[in-house]
């Protein structure tokens, strides 16, 4: 890993070198890793990312992007992608709750999700066949979930900066 950390820095200088997606879970000597990179990447499929995302930054002195986050509702003969939720106004619900997760880090730089369109039903070439995007396969929105993305990646910033609060779940 370090042959090719050091390969991209030499050949390519002026651009972030993002690592690759680590996962919880991986053995500490694999994923002090990303002390090689410029920022630690992480696969953070779950429905409560601070702890996850703080312990990286701890580890490796880096700053930390969530390289892959899905939620998905099972319907229309689709798998639900990552953490299974009821509807998409749900859907919406966890990905602005997640993303604010994170953007109360200040360690944290970003959060991505991994799909602009649900995969086909009939699965993708690795046999998926996840609702993971924001529109389906007929290029329809998920307007419940895409608002409520809009409105989550509005907030980022004033919740990174301290100035706003994330959300909280409601106590059950």
């Amino acid at each position: 890993m370090r042959t090719l950390s050091d390969a991209f820095r030499r050949n390519d200088p002026n651009h972030l070198n993002l690592g690759i997606g680590f996962r919880p879970g991986t053995p500490p000597e694999i994923g002090a890793l990303g002390r090689l990179f410029d920022v630690d990447s992480l696969d953070l499929v779950t429905d409560e990312p601070a702890a996850d995302v703080a312990a990286a930054a701890k580890a490796t002195g880096k700053p930390v992007m969530v390289s892959r986050f899905a939620f998905g509702v099972p319907h229309e003969g689709l798998a639900p992608a990552g953490i299974a939720v009821p509807d998409q106004k749900a859907r919406g619900y966890e990905y602005r709750y997640y993303l604010e997760q994170v953007a109360a880090n200040p360690d944290a730089v970003g959060a991505l999700w991994p799909q602009l369109v649900d995969d086909p039903v009939l699965g993708d070439s690795f046999g998926r066949n996840e609702n993971s995007g924001f529109i389906d396969g007929q290029d329809r929105p998920y307007w419940d979930f895409v608002d409520a993305v809009r409105e989550a990646n509005r907030g980022w910033i004033k919740i990174h900066s301290g100035k706003v609060k994330p959300m909280t779940r409601p106590k059950e």
